[in-house]
């Protein structure tokens, strides 16, 4: 009946189709029908969800039918915080904030080291300082001094044949090498596809770190893995399959020093996907829910 309330329940997913239990800080979801009458209420707090999900009472000022939708508003995607008793997907994310934590202690020790080679590169020589300031002065000498100086220095030394050594006796040269170590190589990344899964294997000639995110892109769906070790030895844009995974594209990291990032495209709505190593491999395993 018109204005009478009634209940209603709204879960919250991500862009993946997964159960998320907050929203991100300030954000509301703005309540829509199709109908003309009017609903009330038609925004909904975040304060409101309860483990990812919001149970209320609305009403509808108008006798005839209607659906409600719920959008997301203030705040951005909601990006994939779990649902409690999701252990595995915690755990995920742990290792995840594990390995951007050592990687950008790694990115700024390496800041630090270039800094001090810097500096030492730009401070002048001690002697050269001593050459040039007037301001530093020799000390006074008494009358004869110089003289005295001018006439030990003047008698050449005697000159005495070195003796020749034998071949035998001489060390071997030592070399230092200054060549720095070159970075990994990704170099083959192969898509395989089934009737509901598929896999993408990302081939190296050394596995280092990697970090895994997700994004939204231009309606389009990413799951984005970051080597920050890596160089790249690959086209632009490699063609994946037809049904879960689309395109994948590969470009240098925006961080300093080596680092690629790859970006592969997921068309299903819903997935689940794993992230693991496999020897020199790195694989990633994408499953339609």
């Amino acid at each position: 009946m018109a204005g009478e309330p009634f209940e209603i329940t709204i879960t919250l997913e991500d862009a993946f189709g997964n159960r998320a239990a907050s929203l991100p800080a300030g954000s509301i979801v703005r309540l829509n029908s199709t109908g003309t009458g009017t609903l009330r209420p038609d925004v909904v707090q975040g304060s409101s969800f309860k483990d990812g999900v919001a149970i209320l009472a609305v009403s509808y000022q108008k006798a005839e039918s209607f659906e409600i939708t719920a959008d997301l508003e203030s705040g951005g995607l909601v990006t994939g915080t779990p649902a409690p008793g999701d252990d595995k997907e915690k755990a995920r994310l742990a290792a995840q904030k594990a390995r951007e934590e050592a990687m950008r202690a790694r990115r700024e020790s390496r800041l630090r080291e270039k800094r001090v080679s810097e500096k030492m590169a730009a401070a002048p020589p001690r002697s050269a300082k001593r050459e040039t300031d007037p301001q530093i002065k020799s000390p006074p000498q008494p009358a004869g001094t110089r003289e005295q100086a001018k006439a030990r220095v003047q008698p050449k030394p005697a000159v005495t044949k070195p003796e020749p050594v034998k071949p035998s006796q001489t060390p071997p040269p030592v070399v230092a090498s200054t060549k720095p170590l070159r970075p990994g190589i990704l170099d083959r990344i192969a898509v395989s596809e089934e009737e509901k899964r598929a896999m993408v294997t990302f081939s190296t000639n050394g596995m280092t770190d990697y970090n895994v995110t997700t994004s939204a892109k231009l309606s389009r769906k990413w799951i984005d893995i970051e080597f920050p070790d890596m160089t790249i030895d690959l086209p632009d844009r490699i063609v994946g399959g037809e049904k879960i995974v689309g395109e994948v594209y590969v470009e240098p990291s925006v961080s300093d020093g080596p680092g690629v990032r790859v970006s592969v495209e997921i068309l299903p709505t819903r997935i689940g996907y794993d992230v693991y190593q496999e020897g020199q491999s790195l694989i990633l395993k994408v499953n339609m829910q």
